[in-house]
């Protein structure tokens, strides 16, 4: 990001230690739903693609 190098979106974690942590309460985590807290997390595990 801070050479502005990266393709695609970027994802930054934010008052989190590390990811999942966002929302803590887990009725909460329930009602909003694990694919709409984290919709992007099936690309992070991808290799980038080779240009």
């Amino acid at each position: 990001m801070q050479l502005n190098q990266h393709i695609g979106k970027v994802g930054v974690l934010c008052l989190a230690p590390e990811a999942g942590l966002g929302v803590t309460a887990p009725e909460l985590r329930a009602r909003i739903g694990e694919d709409a807290l984290n919709p992007l997390r099936s690309f992070a595990a991808r290799p980038a693609p080779v240009a």
